[in-house]
């Protein structure tokens, strides 16, 4: 449109189309670069989240498989990425390990050297972790200590040194890195767990950098071990029963306590029961080749062996990889653990029994070794396996055996019988005792007692104020149904044979160190050459095969700890089983019969009054020999 006037201009016309397609040009430029910025976004958006979260790299020294100290990069995770982001992050930190950079010090150049000569394989002391020389423990202060002293450790379960004046946990979590001092916390302790319930404290909740270096299929391998094992302690159980007696005049109490073998509320538990029934009779489920390593060996050197061996196996004495040690470090607690802190419950027991004093008309104290014996078992294992012990009818013969032991004891004349045992067995001796003629008075939940809702001594002198009704002649049954005569009873040990272990158990307190309690062997040789034909090296003959040989108990990773002979002589253990009980049946503190009628002489005092008769008959017999000799009698 013209200005001057209304109509329509050519001129006017071609000056404005011009104009807009000068704009249109103009614009173009702006147009493409805003869709090229659009094209771009996904790649940008894609590397960003990849740097984002790619973790941080820090150099820091470490040591190799050979000891020698060296600068790499590790990752320093601050944060927890997402599941769907692990997979750019392990290949971000693979590609970055590939490129890493090792550099050596002179000094570690000239230990190398040295190292590689045969000249010297020692370590200067650091913060970091130690490997430590496979003949020696660098955990252990002082070997020259007595044992039943508290084991003075030099580092960590990370296998760092402690310094002076650090505070260390044995329940600190399981981490990867032992950084709870700067948190306000304690150290964590390379000691053993000294039962299962300081081995779920470690375990139960490992910290998040555990769970992501070892992966969540170890930590719920973990998880679900505990929650078997914990559900195992829940079955703990007491259960009172009564018998008639032989004529149904004079009835006796049988209290039958389930205990777990780790468990440190299972040894209070046996404890407790033995000090509320004040029984006159005690049996437990070990066997006469068990009794040194239970009843004679003290707690106190139980727990020496457990540290010493898991403070050696934290020094890396195989020279594993930091990352194996950490997770090995599951199997060292629970193999130390399981090796010398099992079946603490039956020793808690048998020293309460021994504190008690005997009541007015009671009769005489006597120990029942109920159990099969442990050689039989083991042989039973190597010829059908490992499962044959838990199956139904092992289990049934041994609670079988615990049920006539026990039934033993109360056809004795003894009134207030105890017997402790494993949680496992408490089914089947329960079913053989109540077939025997017993009848079942209470039961209630281990948690009962140690809470005070349940009382023991009140559910025993309740059962003999008011005892059940029986039938005639069920107090007879028991003979045919148990096999008596025909089986043996178990073994039983008098008042004076438990007396006499606990002599030599003070003894091997006041006299033991840790030198002379366990030592480290030498590497056995390996014959690659003559393994290739068949064989191992320990078992085929060749140079230095019979030097230094084992004498002792050996464990531990490939036997390299042993238990020196001396030490097994004098507290029973192993082969010396044998002799030390022939030893207390010569004395008369101990028998293992078939017959009821046996025992029952035995306990009447009968085996003393053979051996005074004997010792009267062999006086003589010197006397007259002298009076027929003409030589004075010195």
């Amino acid at each position: 449109w013209c200005s001057a006037c209304t109509a329509p201009c050519p001129r006017t016309a071609m000056e404005g189309s011009r104009a807009e397609r000068g704009r249109y040009l103009d614009a173009r430029p702006r147009r493409a670069v805003l869709l090229f910025a659009v094209a771009l976004v996904p790649l940008v958006l894609h590397w960003s989240v990849r740097l984002a979260y790619t973790p941080p790299w820090v150099d820091k020294w470490t040591y190799d498989p050979m000891g020698m100290r060296y600068k790499t990069m590790h990752p320093q995770a601050s944060m927890d990425p997402a599941p769907w982001m692990m997979k750019t992050i392990r290949k971000v930190g693979a590609a970055r390990l590939m490129r890493r950079r090792v550099e050596y010090t002179p000094e570690d150049l000239e230990r190398m050297r040295e190292t590689a000569s045969g000249i010297s394989r020692e370590r200067p002391a650091s913060t970091e972790f130690i490997m430590g020389r496979d003949d020696s423990n660098i955990a252990v202060e002082d070997v020259t200590q007595l044992a039943s002293e508290k084991m003075s450790l030099l580092i960590d379960r990370s296998g760092k040194r402690i310094l002076p004046g650090e505070e260390v946990s044995g329940t600190a979590p399981f981490a990867l890195r032992d950084e709870l001092l700067e948190h306000g916390g304690k150290r964590s302790s390379v000691a053993s767990p000294q039962s299962w319930e300081e081995f779920v404290a470690r375990y139960e909740n490992p910290d998040a950098m555990m769970k992501i270096k070892a992966g969540m299929t170890f930590i719920d391998q973990i998880g679900r071990m505990i929650t078997e094992n914990n559900g195992k302690d829940d079955y703990r159980a007491i259960q009172n029963f009564v018998w008639p007696g032989q004529d149904g005049t004079r009835p006796a109490t049988i209290t039958l306590v389930g205990v777990q073998d780790t468990s440190a509320r299972s040894r209070s538990l046996a404890a407790r029961a033995v000090y509320e029934a004040q029984p006159s009779a005690l049996m437990v489920q070990l066997c006469r080749e068990r009794i040194g390593r239970h009843l004679v060996m003290p707690e106190q050197h139980t727990a020496a062996l457990a540290n010493f061996q898991r403070s050696w196996e934290a020094g890396n004495p195989g020279g594993l990889d930091l990352m194996a040690v950490y997770l090995q470090m599951v199997n060292f607690d629970q193999e130390a653990m399981l090796n010398w802190r099992g079946g603490l419950a039956f020793q808690a027991a048998v020293d309460e029994f021994m504190q008690q004093p005997r009541q007015e008309g009671d009769m005489p104290k006597v120990l029942a070794l109920g159990d099969v014996r442990a050689s039989r078992l083991e042989l039973l294992r190597q010829q059908n396996g490992n499962a044959t012990l838990r199956d139904y009818t092992t289990q049934s013969a041994r609670g079988k055996q615990l049920a006539r032991s026990l039934m033993g004891l109360a056809s004795m004349g003894h009134r207030t019988v105890v017997g402790v045992v494993s949680e496992e067995l408490m089914p089947t001796v329960t079913t053989w005792l109540e077939r025997a003629g017993c009848r079942v008075n209470s039961i209630f939940d281990a948690s009962d007692v140690e809470t005070g809702r349940e009382s023991i001594g009140d559910d025993i002198r309740s059962a003999r104020k008011t005892p059940p009704k029986f039938k005639p002649g069920q107090g007879l049954v028991y003979s045919g149904v148990l096999n008596f005569g025909q089986s043996s009873l178990g073994a039983y040990v008098n008042e004076a044979g438990l007396q006499m272990m606990q002599r030599r158990k003070q003894r091997l307190l006041q006299m033991t160190r840790i030198k002379d309690l366990v030592r480290i062997l030498p590497a056995r040789k390996e014959w690659k050459v003559a393994q290739l034909y068949g064989g191992t090296g320990s078992s085929l003959p060749g140079p230095g095969n019979e030097r230094d040989k084992p004498t002792g108990k050996a464990f531990a990773r490939n036997n390299r700890l042993e238990i020196p002979e001396h030490y097994l002589r004098d507290a029973g253990m192993q082969d010396f089983s044998g002799q030390f009980w022939e030893a207390l049946k010569e004395a008369g503190q101990a028998i293992e019969t078939r017959d009821a009628d046996e025992v029952l002489w035995w306990g009447a005092g009968g085996m003393e009054t053979t051996l005074a008769e004997e010792e009267e008959e062999n006086d003589d017999e010197v006397f007259a020999s002298v009076a027929r000799s003409s030589r004075p009698v010195w």
